[in-house]
């Protein structure tokens, strides 16, 4: 019979591997914000988001407001392809 030596992660290598998923992803979506800032689109970062409903409201206001392929976004920060779209969200959400 073959034993197999399985890895079994303490406390403090579960906590490291999930912060450095968060600093990958962080620095994953500045690149892709920075990739639209530099086609032309307009950057707008709210404080944050209120809860997970607040969220959705934000994204049924973009999709019915901005349409679709028009905005985009990474956690709080959104992205609009058209200044307007981007000045209409900031007077409604800001």
């Amino acid at each position: 019979m073959v034993q197999t030596k399985m890895a079994v992660k303490t406390k403090e290598e579960e906590m490291m591997d999930i912060l450095a998923e968060e600093i990958r992803k962080e620095i994953d979506d500045e690149i892709m914000v920075d990739m639209f800032k530099m086609q032309g689109w307009t950057v707008v970062k709210l404080p944050r988001l209120n809860n997970m409903m607040h969220a959705v409201d934000i994204d049924n206001w973009c999709v019915e407001n901005a349409g679709p392929g028009m905005w985009n976004k990474f956690g709080a920060t959104f992205m609009f392809k058209e200044s307007k779209h981007a000045e209409w969200f900031m007077l409604r959400w800001l």
